[in-house]
């Protein structure tokens, strides 16, 4: 077996050691954060489409602390439209307003063209 023996003060190699240990663990963290609000937006946009980045970038996260590094180093992912996501994950009904019992949805056949507001006849 060989021994190495520390030569300088200990509690200055101790010091440096700690500050890698932080330095790593903060951007671990951040590394990680970013993941996942980047894969959290790919699943948005994959499901809905390409029309629905304002929706994707509704995800937001957060990297404590925010300035320095940090052995206890925390990340935070959050959504500014929580009831949208929520909502395509249950899978929510669409209901019209006023508690009717139809939906319309514009086509090409029911739009409305020119200035007498007539429709095309036919898709």
């Amino acid at each position: 077996m060989r021994l190495t023996a520390v030569v300088g003060d200990l509690r200055k190699a101790l010091a440096e050691e700690v500050r890698a240990g932080e330095r790593a663990a903060s951007s671990a963290v951040r590394a990680e954060t970013d993941a996942l609000k980047g894969e959290l937006r790919q699943q948005v946009t994959g499901s809905l489409g390409g029309k629905a980045r304002g929706i994707a970038n509704a995800w937001r996260s957060q990297v404590f602390p925010r300035t320095g590094v940090s052995l206890r180093a925390a990340g935070l992912v959050w959504s500014k439209t929580p009831l949208v996501i929520e909502a395509f994950e249950r899978g929510a009904l669409i209901r019209p307003k006023g508690g009717g019992r139809f939906l319309a949805i514009a086509t090409g056949f029911n739009a409305a063209r020119g200035w007498r507001g007539r429709g095309d006849k036919g898709l």
